[in-house]
């Protein structure tokens, strides 16, 4: 991914297990801010 010449919101998903891992306070910041930022990316 750090080579691709752009970023695709799909690559988000990747990060799920893990983040969910981390417990319920790491899992709410990551949904908010990853809302936030595709959000932001569609609007």
């Amino acid at each position: 991914m750090s080579l691709s010449p752009g970023f695709g919101v799909q690559y988000l998903v990747w990060l799920t297990p893990w983040i969910v891992s981390l417990g319920l306070g790491a899992t709410g910041i990551f949904f908010l801010t990853s809302g936030l930022f595709l959000f932001l990316v569609y609007n």
